[in-house]
Order: structure tokens, then C-alpha cells, then sequence
């Protein structure tokens, strides 16, 4: 998308770099403000605030590509999409460290990084593949919807009430 709205290479990673500290501010903010909160309220409201900015820049395209997207338009929804991933990234962690076992935490957790390391991928691969086939206004629609799936799947994330240590607090 950043090529076909003309950016250069020097645009692109200024573009990269600024979401990237967008991103890492959010992962603190997320982490700090969840711990005051508690993290699946968080996690709910972050991944709500990533809804936004997908529907903003599908609401501006007028054409199969990018045409009635201004560069100024993506450049900030993008940069808060940045920010918003930021901060349900940092609280989600913390939301599945807290159902692991501490006595096997570091071999969950790690389990967990894989897992949300391919969902990304995947995510990444189904996103390119439906752009290229119906465009990018129908793949961030959809991406937007997706959003919400993880906010319904959060009433069923909690670890057990009384469980001992050692003990599993998966349900």
C-alpha cells in the first residue's frame, strides 16, 4: 500500500521507524495502564482502538487501489494502528502469562510466543493474498471485523479462582 500511494524508499522507513516507536510506547502505556485496570478490560479497549484507524482508511478509498487515500490520511492512521497494536501487545502478553503454571511458565509462554508468532505470519499471508485478489478496502473491512473476535474470546480467558501453586490454571 505504501508503494502504490508513492512513497520512496526514504519514506517508507521513516514511516517504519515512527510506527515502530508508536508501537513500543504503546507496548509500555499498555503494560502500565492494564496493570492499573486489569488486563482483559485492556486488552478489550486495545483491540477495540485497532478497529478504528482499518475502517477510517477502508472508508477513504474510492477504487480497488489506493485511490481517495491521501498520504497524510494513511501516514496517521497508520501510526495510531501502530500505537493501538502497541498496546494490546503489551497487555495480552501479560494476559497469558497470567494463565500459565509457574512451575512450566517459561516452556507455556514460549509456546504462546510461537503460536502468536504464526498467527502473525498467517495473518500477514491471508492479508497480502486477498488485497491482491479483492482489493484493499475489502481486506481492511475485514481485518476490522476480525478485531472483534478476540474481544468476544476474552470472557473465556481467566485463570481459575483458588488455584494452587504448581497447579495448572488453565480451565
Amino acid at each position: 500500500m505504501r508503494v502504490d500511494l508513492g512513497m520512496d524508499q526514504g519514506q517508507i522507513a521513516t514511516f517504519s521507524l515512527v510506527s515502530n516507536i508508536a508501537s513500543a510506547i504503546g507496548c509500555v502505556l499498555g503494560g502500565l495502564i492494564s496493570d492499573r485496570i486489569g488486563h482483559r478490560k485492556a486488552a478489550a479497549m486495545w483491540f477495540a482502538l485497532t478497529i478504528p484507524p482499518n475502517l477510517y482508511i477502508a472508508s477513504q478509498l474510492t477504487g480497488d487501489g489506493v485511490e481517495g487515500l491521501s498520504l497524510m490520511a494513511y501516514t496517521v492512521a497508520g501510526i495510531f494502528a501502530s500505537f493501538a497494536n502497541g498496546l494490546q501487545y503489551g497487555t495480552i502478553n501479560a494476559v497469558f502469562m497470567g494463565l500459565t503454571n509457574r512451575a512450566v511458565a517459561g516452556t507455556q509462554f514460549t509456546g504462546y510466543m510461537a503460536l502468536s508468532n504464526l498467527a502473525n505470519t498467517y495473518s500477514s499471508a491471508w492479508q497480502g493474498t486477498m488485497a491482491g485478489s479483492s482489493g484493499y478496502g475489502r481486506t481492511l473491512q475485514l481485518d476490522g471485523l476480525i478485531a472483534i473476535v478476540p474481544i468476544l474470546l476474552l470472557v473465556f480467558v481467566a485463570p481459575r479462582r483458588g488455584a494452587e501453586e504448581g497447579e495448572s490454571t488453565a480451565a
